[in-house]
């Protein structure tokens, strides 16, 4: 049906003209047109084939390849009436009620659209109280919103379970929260499947905050806890990378996830409580011009242990200004596979009650005041692997004010022929184990100066044991045995 001068404009209703006869009949068309248009509601959408029975008043849209009484009549609105199938062009704007899917539809000109059902599918776009956009395509402007758990006694089960799903391990999945569209706070799995709650003072920097580890379920609180000691459930490796890390991260990954300084690695170990387990400090090749310094007491039984390249220690160099190595007040630190030098004050340096083990595949390289200083009661240096001493000036070993230096049956190995003052110091009640030890390479300087009732056990070395080409003293009650 069309509009024009003999048909109403929106549903094309025969007019009556006038001296028409049996106007009866015109008028009783529109009717009918009437009676299955307004209000309409149809019995199916996806039916073909008309009905072998209907009913008078069935309607239908006919759907694609339609066949029977219906052939060509695609997309038409069907209605039975007075034994035969009338058929009207829908029109834009028109609505119908779809019985068998519970559906309201309206028709845009072209297709049947669905507006209101107990049914959303594959929407674009969402937005309640706001416009959504490509960037939101789900947007809700509201001040409360309420997930309830369907109840048993509507046929659920009471629980409610919210599901964010991520396709892999290295995507991100978190929630933030903002302030006037600035990320103050996240929390999530951000880049790997740990746990991580994160904060932000301006949306740009992060800082961690907890973090739960996803194998072990161990929480860490990456910048510590004020009055809380973290305790570990497990050992850890912090890991060092001058190249690629930073100090705003955990340090509990390697690469972009590491510490930038040997510093924040020592200090982060120092605020957990290790209880008996122990911690790594992985630090990757390259060159740390740093004063490194573990100060304090660590909590717990477990041992701290600074490790570089056991194969070739002198890729991690420790170059330093001041004393490179510094272990005070009641530290307690292992250090392997590293280089360490510095270009005044000394090497190594254990005072006031640290205590430092050397397990080996070390090179020491300058130390002007001394390559290895132990200093003051309750301080200890204690040499458990082989070591290597490159070119130096000053003292090599230095022990004083009742310190421990331990360093017995092992090879020390000396390169570029060291120029000492003094290889060996010991003063003022300190006690040197340096016994049964194989030294190759050679030396020149004074081999030892043992002073103020100090001792040197050499187990009977005699007095050309020790490396340098002037012969050692002793004074002041010293003991060299």
């Amino acid at each position: 049906m069309a509009g024009g001068t003999d048909f109403t404009n929106n549903l094309s209703l025969p007019y009556l003209i006038s001296n028409q006869a049996q106007k009866h009949v015109t008028l009783n068309e529109s009717l009918r047109a009437l009676d299955g248009l307004v209000q309409a509601s149809i019995l199916s959408r996806t039916e073909t084939d008309p009905p072998a029975s209907p009913v008078e008043g069935d309607r239908y849209l006919v759907a694609a390849s339609a066949i029977g009484d219906w052939t060509g009549q695609e997309g038409e609105f069907a209605m039975f009436a007075d034994g035969e199938w009338l058929f009207h062009t829908p029109q834009t704007g028109w609505r119908v009620w779809v019985e068998d899917e519970a559906a309201f539809l309206v028709f845009d000109g072209t297709n049947w659209r669905e507006t209101t059902s107990d049914e959303l599918q594959n929407l674009a776009l969402f937005g309640l109280g706001a416009t959504a956009d490509t960037n939101n395509p789900l947007l809700a402007k509201l001040n409360a919103l309420l997930f309830t758990a369907l109840e048993t006694a509507n046929s659920g089960t009471g629980d409610l379970r919210a599901k964010l799903n991520k396709e892999a391990s290295g995507n991100v999945l978190s929630l933030l929260f903002q302030t006037n569209y600035s990320t103050r706070a996240e929390i999530g799995l951000v880049g790997d499947d740990d746990l991580l709650l994160k904060v932000s003072p301006d949306g740009s920097t992060f800082y961690e905050g907890i973090r739960v580890d996803k194998d072990t379920g161990e929480v860490s609180f990456p910048n510590g806890v004020s009055g809380y000691r973290e305790q570990l459930v497990s050992s850890r490796t912090y890991y060092v990378d001058g190249a690629s890390g930073s100090d705003s991260n955990d340090g509990l990954s390697s690469g972009s996830g590491a510490f930038a300084t040997i510093q924040k690695a020592i200090d982060t170990a120092l605020t957990v409580d290790m209880g008996q387990h122990d911690i790594t400090i992985s630090v990757a090749d390259g060159t740390y011009s740093e004063d490194v310094i573990a100060a304090g007491s660590p909590v717990g039984n477990g041992t701290i242990t600074l490790s570089g390249n056991l194969t070739n220690p002198e890729n991690v160099l420790i170059s330093a200004s001041d004393h490179a190595l510094q272990i005070t007040e009641r530290a307690r630190l292992s250090i392997e596979g590293l280089k360490i030098e510095t270009s005044s004050g000394c090497a190594i340096y254990a005072n006031t009650g640290g205590l430092l083990t050397i397990k080996g595949d070390l090179i020491i390289g300058e130390g002007p005041q001394a390559q290895l200083r132990v200093s003051d009661n309750a301080s200890q240096i204690k040499v458990s692997g082989d070591i290597e001493l490159e070119v130096a000036g000053g003292i090599g070993i230095y022990a004083q004010r009742g310190a421990v230096f331990d360093m017995q049956n092992k090879t020390i190995t000396l390169t570029g022929t060291p120029a000492y003052s003094y290889f060996l110091v010991s003063s003022e009640t300190a006690v040197v184990l340096i016994s049964g030890n194989t030294f190759t390479g050679s030396a020149t300087g004074t081999r030892y100066s043992v002073r103020e009732l100090s001792l040197c056990k050499t187990s009977n070395g005699g007095a050309s044991y020790l490396p340098g080409d002037a012969a050692g003293a002793v004074s002041n009650g010293g003991l060299y045995i």
